[in-house]
């Protein structure tokens, strides 16, 4: 058996020299290697105080290529508070700027430019009320352009705090909201309007708004002024949702005004609650006792106090137009505490072997109308 070969010393060590050498070299390129998108991060800003009706601004400055790296762009915005609104900008080293186009490769910064974050909260979207401090936050997305299905995409956190001083005081209501207004009625709220400064009383008016249905009346009473604000819906408006504003002037040298949101919705005179359908599930080949169909009801109402609140049925028909008044029974019943609603109660009496979808047509006059349709589904269940 021959002997092994035994290796010249000098060339086992450079061979030796020249393995460490190279798993250093492997070792640097692994402390070098990416590791995957960079963890979120956040930034905030404190508003302070900002005076009803003005705005604060702050511009948020991300050095997104030092930080997440050259290859990622903004995508956008996303704030959760309703008077802030944010424009993302692209600023260089000598101060010019450029607006964020439509999220792009071609939107990431450049060599010396970072991104900017131009906040501004507007108090004059806000209620004209003291505020605060209060803390919203904001996201900016950033987006790698190496990955274009989004997996790399990095969240950047914006905090901010602000407060809100009014130099008025509205009360009880700084938004006139008159929820649900039937058209043959008025709806009217009353609130009053006064100086919270020290020792500055103000007078107010005159109250300016847009919307024609709305009627607005200042009236003063000792340091207080009072507005009545009447909303007189029109002939067709059911079904119309009204959001509009009330400006009211001020004798401030700032020449401050008092706005206040005003929203309504005007339904017609004849509702049906909680939707207008009644659904039942029975055996259709025989008649509904009375104890099962209890639950078969809703309630109607005539807003229109110049009539009587009685219903009658002006017809009862099945999908097709035919007549269908003999499968059911329908009868009205009063409303304790409530004089303009009836509670209407639907029970199957006919046969049938499936299913049956109709509509039940009520009526104040059976000829001239007005009329309330109401859908009716009436699905077959045997029973044993």
């Amino acid at each position: 058996m021959p002997s092994p070969r035994r290796e010249h010393p000098a060339r086992a060590l450079a061979c030796l020299l020249a393995a460490l050498f190279a798993a250093g070299c492997s070792g640097d390129r692994a402390a070098a290697a990416p590791q995957g998108p960079p963890r979120p991060l956040a930034q905030s800003f404190d508003f302070g105080t900002i005076q009803h009706g003005k705005a604060g601004e702050h511009d948020f400055v991300l050095d997104a290529r030092k930080e997440l790296g050259p290859g990622y762009y903004p995508v956008g915005t996303n704030i959760d508070c309703s008077c802030a609104r944010a424009l993302l900008l692209l600023r260089a080293a000598d101060g010019k700027e450029r607006v964020v186009g439509p999220p792009g490769a071609a939107q990431a910064p450049r060599e010396g430019e970072v991104v900017v974050v131009r906040m501004q909260v507007d108090t004059a979207r806000k209620e004209p009320v003291d505020l605060g401090p209060v803390d919203s936050r904001a996201m900016v997305q950033f987006q790698d352009r190496d990955a274009p299905s989004g997996a790399e995409r990095v969240l950047w956190q914006l905090t901010f705090r602000f407060a809100v001083d009014s130099p008025v005081r509205v009360r009880p209501f700084a938004i006139l909201d008159f929820e649900r207004v039937p058209i043959s009625k008025t709806g009217s709220l009353l609130t009053s309007l006064c100086s919270d400064l020290p020792d500055r009383p103000i007078r107010f008016g005159p109250a300016h708004c847009d919307e024609p249905r709305l009627h607005l009346e200042l009236e003063q009473k000792g340091d207080q002024t009072w507005l009545r604000a009447e909303l007189r819906p029109q002939p067709g408006d059911g079904g119309m949702h009204i959001r509009t504003l009330v400006t009211i002037d001020t004798d401030l040298d700032t020449g401050y005004q008092v706005k206040l949101a005003a929203i309504a919705e005007i339904t017609p005179d004849l509702v049906a609650l909680p939707i207008a359908k009644i659904s039942l599930r029975a055996d259709l080949r025989k008649a509904q006792t009375a104890e099962r169909a209890q639950s078969q009801y809703l309630l109607v109402t005539d807003h229109d106090e110049r009539r009587p609140a009685e219903f009658r049925v002006a017809r009862l028909v099945d999908a097709a137009g035919n007549d269908a008044s003999k499968l059911f029974e329908v009868t009205f019943e009063e409303v304790r505490g409530d004089p303009r609603s009836r509670r209407v109660r639907l029970r199957w009496v006919g046969h049938a072997e499936s299913e049956f979808r109709g509509e039940l047509v009520l009526a104040k006059d059976v000829q001239a109308g007005p009329f309330l349709p109401i859908e009716v589904v009436a699905l077959h269940s045997p029973q044993p």
